[in-house]
């Protein structure tokens, strides 16, 4: 399991089996949150008696030992240390001397990303033909306009995530803390714009001139009327089974938009081997696995 900042837990045996019963931040007593990695403790129960204790260890896999089911016996208290951010770039940080105390982004903007993502997958599911030799593309049609946002939110949230991921590479590579940022931000920043480049080229461009603020609103002399009429359209088109955004590109005048063309699926399929490998996209939702949640103690 995850972090559960410090809820109470009841936890009964009875009969054959133990089981979480509730939660109850009023119980005291047996307190974990000193034990020692991979320390082995006992905690003494009987058949039907309720043991409170807040349960303040990471990860634990819990299984009974001697005198029948009288003991559970916590046989793993954190499961390691330091976790990978990035499988491909081998990017470690360490948990117990995190270079930022409280990276809680590395979790919702993943989660975020998967939950848009599998909208997206469910509605290419449905246009997808059973027969695999039938191809089909559309362009224009009415569709739930959670799909053309969904492109605008996934964007945006998956730069400033790689962005994240970028600096706190930087800053472990270096030894550096949250006191070191600001005298080192050009270092930053330059570092963390070339890893962005680098993972996602295509959806930094969009996210730049679209998602983040249309061009037009903040144009630049390298912004063609192509570009600038394009970012404020529904680009969305259906193509070899997904969403696609500018598949085809908007000429005016005798220049063509300079818009990438991106899935949001497929960019997250491809990001998946980079960050979540344990993750999955289906178009059974029910079979799609989540980002793996990391177990970040909270500091202050």
């Amino acid at each position: 399991g995850g972090w559960d900042e410090k809820t109470m837990w009841m936890v009964t045996v009875v009969e054959n089996k133990w089981e979480k019963v509730t939660r109850n931040r009023d119980c005291t007593g047996l307190c974990l949150d000193k034990r020692q990695l991979n320390e082995q403790c006992s905690v003494r129960l009987g058949v039907r008696d309720v043991v409170r204790g807040s349960i303040l260890f990471r990860s634990a896999d819990l299984a009974m030992g001697r005198d029948g089911w009288k003991w559970i016996i916590i046989v793993r208290y954190i499961i390691m240390n330091t976790i990978v951010i990035d499988h491909i770039d081998q990017v470690k940080i360490d948990l117990l001397n995190l270079p930022m105390k409280n990276p809680h982004a590395l979790n919702f903007i993943p989660y975020g990303l998967f939950n848009l993502s599998a909208i997206i997958k469910v509605e290419e599911g449905k246009r997808t033909p059973s027969d695999p030799n039938v191809q089909v593309f559309t362009m224009f049609e009415s569709m739930n306009p959670i799909i053309p946002c969904a492109f605008h939110w996934f964007s945006t949230s998956t730069v400033n995530f790689v962005r994240l991921v970028g600096l706190l590479k930087i800053l472990t590579i270096n030894s550096w803390k949250t006191t070191d940022i600001v005298a080192n931000k050009q270092t930053i920043k330059s570092e963390c714009d070339n890893y962005v480049k680098s993972v996602i080229p295509d959806l930094r461009i969009w996210r730049n001139k679209v998602s983040a603020h249309f061009s037009p609103t903040d144009p630049y002399n390298s912004d063609n009327f192509g570009t600038l009429e394009q970012s404020i359209m529904n680009n969305v088109c259906f193509q070899e089974n997904r969403f696609r955004v500018n598949v085809g590109l908007l000429t005016i005048n005798g220049e063509t938009s300079e818009l990438p063309c991106w899935s949001v699926t497929e960019t997250y399929e491809q990001l998946a081997s980079r960050y979540w490998p344990e993750s999955r996209l289906e178009i059974d939702i029910q079979k799609s696995v989540r980002p793996h949640w990391h177990n970040f103690i909270p500091s202050v």
